[in-house]
């Protein structure tokens, strides 16, 4: 977060509330929410305008 900025807390929060969901609808399992990440259609994307030293997350939901 000191080398991303405050920006970087609204993806962090989002990667945590797909963690959270996926524990309730489906019980703790890293291996089972791995595999639930690896096969979602998200796409990482960078918006090249950005500032220097600024790195910009998008999510989308279809």
């Amino acid at each position: 977060m000191a080398r991303l900025g405050a920006e970087a807390g609204d993806a962090l929060d989002a990667f945590l509330n797909a963690a959270l969901d996926h524990e309730r609808r489906y019980g703790p399992s890293l291996a089972g929410f791995l595999q639930h990440v690896t096969g979602s259609a998200a796409d990482v994307k960078r918006d090249l305008s950005a500032s220097a030293g600024e790195v910009r997350v998008m999510t989308v939901h279809g």
